[in-house]
């Protein structure tokens, strides 16, 4: 299990550094969230250019073993960056070395180059590193040429900053009500998750496959909904440990249904218990007013993957009534899981109030180090 450094204990935020004449942006790149990296990289940049700097990026890759060949990727961050600047595309070191102090323009590093072999990056010997990249923070441990790296030459983003804080925020007992929205496919990851952070949260709202085993735990009839047989035992004890720790759990009250999962499948509402042959393809009205009406109270709010099948139009409502009302809300908040993720970026545009981290094992690695080792700077 990779375990996050914590050498990153110390860093500085970007606003507090002294930069000096040529800098290197680690940022994230992964389809379907892209244009919500690339906007992240552009304040980044604006920012690097009041201090006329050599300004350097370099896309660090979710599955970068997988996606160092993907020229598909990388010509789409070059297209979305030159909206913005005049982009260098470079993939060769002596190229970089040759255009490191040139401030005129933005230079894009392949990631070939890299792959995480760190000997490459000191061959260039930039002057500082900034961190705006989650993928960064939880892959660089797997290369022993990260001892290459000064890591006091590294900062962290405006960004990850956030981010990072918003996690101190769910750990601090002091920011409550704390409610955990969790819905998707994974019930072993979330009731794993849950099992160890309970304590953080006040109330716990439970849709799409993890709140259809809770019923079916619960001894309640789902149809021929989906539901994870084998963690029928853990999520119900679960619930009984939550209820012990004085955290609220609601469950469906209603649902969407159909016969089929299909874009052209007839649906209606159902009560609680679903009667065969039926599926359920979505939280109801009466449980959105629930889910609502706890969201109202919160002070701060995690939510992790969606409620129904939001690939149907007819199966996305419970999960886009819940984010218009957080993008009203304006309170603390963390979106996480890839689909969910994807699917919010593509719907709205958020306040600086709610930070969106696509890859929740990031979070709980975070969470379960039981320090705080990124929140003094």
């Amino acid at each position: 299990k990779v375990r996050i450094s914590v050498t990153f204990m110390n860093l500085e935020r970007i606003e507090n550094v002294s930069f000096q004449n040529n800098v290197l942006v680690f940022f994230d790149a992964d389809y379907g969230i892209l244009s919500h990296q690339i906007r992240q990289l552009i304040n980044i940049i604006e920012f690097l250019k009041l201090k006329r700097l050599s300004i350097h990026c370099v896309p660090v890759l979710y599955n970068h073993n997988l996606d160092l060949n993907d020229e598909n990727l990388l010509q789409n961050i070059y297209q979305n960056m030159n909206q913005y600047y005049s982009v260098k595309l470079l993939e060769n070191i002596k190229e970089i070395q040759e255009n490191k102090n040139n401030k005129n323009e933005i230079i894009l590093l392949h990631p070939k180059l890299f792959g995480f072999k760190w000997n490459h990056i000191s061959l260039i010997h930039y002057d500082n590193f900034v961190i705006n990249s989650i993928n960064f923070i939880t892959l660089f441990k797997q290369d022993s040429h990260f001892k290459n790296l000064d890591i006091q030459k590294f900062c962290l983003s405006f960004y990850i900053n956030e981010v990072l804080e918003l996690l101190n925020q769910l750990q601090n007992a002091k920011a409550k009500p704390k409610v955990g929205i969790f819905g998707g496919i994974h019930v072993k990851q979330t009731i794993d998750f849950l099992d160890k952070n309970v304590k953080n949260f006040q109330t716990i709202l439970f849709g799409g496959t993890v709140g259809i085993t809770a019923l079916k735990a619960n001894g309640l009839n789902i149809g021929n909904s989906t539901y994870q047989k084998e963690e029928l035992s853990s999520i119900f004890q679960f619930i009984q440990k939550a209820n012990f720790e004085e955290c609220t759990v609601q469950l469906p009250i209603d649902h969407i249904i159909a016969e089929q999962i299909s874009p052209k499948a007839k649906t209606k509402t159902s009560s609680r218990e679903i009667q065969n042959p039926f599926v359920a393809i979505d939280i109801g009205s009466k449980t959105i007013q629930v889910f609502e009406q706890n969201l109202k109270q919160a002070n701060f709010i995690l939510f992790h993957a969606p409620l129904g099948i939001i690939e149907l139009e007819k199966g996305s409502k419970g999960t886009m009534e819940l984010l218009k009302l957080i993008q009203k809300l304006k309170k603390p908040t963390i979106i996480t899981g890839i689909e969910l993720s994807n699917f919010t970026i593509n719907q709205f545009q958020f306040s600086n109030d709610i930070k969106i981290v696509p890859y929740f094992d990031f979070i709980i690695r975070y969470l379960n180090q039981n320090l705080n080792f990124f929140n003094k700077f």
